[in-house]
């Protein structure tokens, strides 16, 4: 995507008002590569005169209840980067349970010795590793070497 269309574009009634920008939000590179948004805040025209730059390219976000919305466009984005990283995560025991046929959920409970902590650890990292992809979970135990 070209980097003059990433973030979030406003529109007021139906006009460009703000640019797109990211609003003060730290996020993720894919965020900043991939996210691209389009809101319509109509509200912001009534809020008084100025407050939006004579070439409709910016915002006044320092003034009063503009940096309300602010905060709220942040915080939006802000929650699709948590949502963007938690969502693999979550559903990555459950890819390994499917490709290898092991509940890593319970694995570690069946282990009636010393190993069973390390193993617990072990299957945290496996679950926290970004790195490893479907492909490379789908892959057979003998072609994975």
């Amino acid at each position: 995507m070209p980097e003059s269309q990433r973030g979030i574009t406003t529109f007021a009634r139906g006009r460009l008002a703000n640019e797109p920008e990211f609003y003060g939000a730290s996020s993720t590179s894919f965020a900043f590569s991939y996210l691209t948004s389009i809101v319509d805040i109509d509200k912001i025209d009534d809020l008084g005169p100025d407050l939006i730059a004579s070439d409709r390219r910016s915002i006044n976000w320092e003034s009063g209840e503009t940096v309300e919305i602010r905060n709220a466009l942040k915080k939006a984005i802000t929650g699709i980067g948590q949502d963007r990283r938690r969502r693999p995560k979550e559903s990555k025991p459950s890819r390994v349970t499917k490709s290898r046929n092991i509940d890593i959920g319970k694995w570690p409970e069946t282990i009636r010795t010393s190993e069973a902590k390390p193993l617990e650890s072990l299957l945290d990292g496996i679950v926290e590793d970004d790195s490893i992809s479907n492909s490379r979970l789908n892959r057979s135990w003998r072609t994975s070497k």
